[in-house]
């Protein structure tokens, strides 16, 4: 039984090489920015709540 073919193979150009480890760069910075983005959102969400517990229940603007 004879090896396989990929013994023959030409090697990778560096441009793949380099273009992979781009867009692993790029994906791992997506990541980052999403997990920042839902941080900010949780983090947001409870200065909300936080400002309505400071609120009176009758302070209003509306009249009705």
């Amino acid at each position: 039984m004879s090896p396989p073919a990929a013994a023959s193979r030409p090697p990778r150009p560096a441009t793949v090489t380099i273009a992979f480890w781009l867009q692993l760069a790029v994906v791992l910075v997506l990541l980052g920015l999403a997990a920042l983005t839902v941080a900010q959102a949780v983090h947001f969400d409870g200065q909300i709540d936080r400002a309505v517990r400071l609120v009176p229940d009758g302070a209003s603007d509306d009249p009705r």
